[in-house]
């Protein structure tokens, strides 16, 4: 079980505060902007090749993800110590229930066609490790043929390609990890 250590800090401490909170033994810590949602929420886009219009929020929301039983306060008053600033006056303790997170991030991620032809497909959504078989054609070219690739185990994906080579052969080539 973990808990997150949530509070408030201005925008010139947040670095210091990250770095330090990560230091004190944090497993990881988030920033984002305290007044999203509000009249004050500060967006932070710039465009491609220049320097962000900002540098980050006016007031940024840290969450400090700690083992359940961490004694909260005691592990503020560190990482004030290491950052040399005051401990906040206030912050949340928020529990964070245990849950697969492997299998919710790659929920977020499904097969993708790229053309009619080819498709990136993440290992996961392939049944028993290996690609479906390949549709047949109906027709019958001279100089069929069927090429497969597997790829080593610690490929990320699965990459299939179906189509009709320049000299009107039939191709399947596939990659996938097991």
């Amino acid at each position: 079980m973990w808990s997150e250590i949530i509070f408030v800090v201005e925008r010139d401490a947040v670095d210091a505060w990250s770095d330090a909170l990560l230091e004190a033994g944090a497993a990881s810590v988030q920033a984002e902007d305290a007044d999203a949602d509000s009249g004050d929420e500060a967006p932070l886009f710039g465009e491609p090749g220049e320097p962000a219009p900002a540098s980050g929020w006016q007031r940024t929301r840290l969450a400090a993800l700690v083992a359940a039983d961490t004694d909260a306060p005691a592990l503020l008053a560190h990482a004030a110590a290491i950052c040399a600033r005051p401990a906040p006056a206030g912050f949340e303790l928020r529990e964070v229930p245990d849950q697969d997170w492997v299998q919710a991030t790659q929920s977020q991620f499904a097969p993708i066609p790229v053309g009619r032809r080819l498709w990136i497909t993440p290992s996961w959504h392939l049944t028993g490790g290996t690609m479906p078989a390949p549709r047949r054609r109906r027709r019958s070219t001279a100089g069929t043929r069927s090429c497969s690739t597997r790829a080593s185990r610690s490929a990320p994906a699965a990459i299939r390609r179906r189509g009709s080579a320049s000299n009107g052969s039939t191709s399947t080539c596939a990659a996938a990890s097991a």
